[in-house]
């Protein structure tokens, strides 16, 4: 059984779906569950039939911004954003009627395989996490993608969009894919790696995607968490706001920093 649900995560209403299972004795444990980088709750969808047939309970919803939940400005891939999105739904779904609030888990993929890390070792009501294929260092993908040589094009690109942005205008959106080798997008597809940009802050940079044939996110190559100030925290080149951020080499030596700030308050 599958019904409509609405909760509300920094004033911003989300909306999904709550799955039941046909057959339940008492109260059941509850999986919360949503889309990755460019995606949409549809894609989460055939997986918490999966669960909800092996008798759990899924909350499925959409991002901030994204498919039926409110936000704005649309698709901006803010992460602060959506990991408080999990644990507001985790809340939510600790109110609703045969859930057991004490048995809640959180699912992710892809971008939000990373985020269901943070929220696993971040709040303690997490009971079981599942991170499916995550961004775990958002640096070293955003290196793995982008030839050195492309480099100081996208930081042009950031320091211009900051600057368009200092003076009034808005935002810049780049698309989430495209078949164009050349074009600024956020993945490449199937083709020679092209630029993207690097997501410092919710406020740097947002995708726009065009063909939702094309927006799943690329799956970064597993490896270690990198590390930042104050705790654990994945995805680091898509990072919380004013978070210094420090990728390691595998000698845990140090190898660069970098630090997301607001317009005018660049460190």
């Amino acid at each position: 059984m599958r019904v409509d649900v609405e909760f509300t995560s920094g004033a911003v209403p989300l909306r999904g779906w709550l799955y039941r299972p046909e057959q339940a004795s008492g109260i059941v444990p509850l999986v919360v569950m949503t889309h990755g980088f460019a995606g949409v709750k549809e894609w989460v969808a055939p997986f918490a039939e999966v669960f909800r047939k092996a008798g759990l309970a899924c909350l499925v919803y959409d991002h901030p911004g994204f498919g039926t939940s409110d936000g704005e400005p649309r698709f901006e891939v803010d992460p602060a954003a959506q990991i408080e999105g999990y644990r507001d739904a985790i809340t939510f779904a600790q109110t609703l009627d045969g859930i057991d609030p004490e048995r809640i888990g959180v699912w992710g993929t892809s971008f939000a395989g990373g985020h269901v890390l943070v929220v696993a070792a971040t709040d303690r009501r997490v009971r079981a996490v599942v991170s499916q294929v995550p961004l775990t260092n958002g640096w070293a993908n955003f290196r793995s993608l982008v030839p050195s040589i492309m480099l100081p094009t996208v930081h042009a690109a950031i320091a211009a969009d900051r600057q368009a942005r200092a003076s009034g205008k808005p935002h810049q959106t780049i698309k989430a894919a495209s078949d164009d080798p050349i074009e600024l997008v956020a993945r490449a597809e199937s083709r020679p790696p092209a630029p993207i940009p690097v997501h410092q802050n919710s406020h740097n940079h947002r995708t726009s995607p065009k063909d939702p044939s094309r927006r799943q996110a690329r799956a970064a190559t597993p490896g270690s968490l990198s590390t930042s100030t104050g705790g654990v925290a994945p995805m680091r080149s898509a990072s919380a706001r004013n978070a210094v951020v420090i990728p390691r080499s595998p000698t845990g030596r140090e190898i660069t920093r970098m630090s997301s700030t607001r317009p005018g308050n660049e460190a």
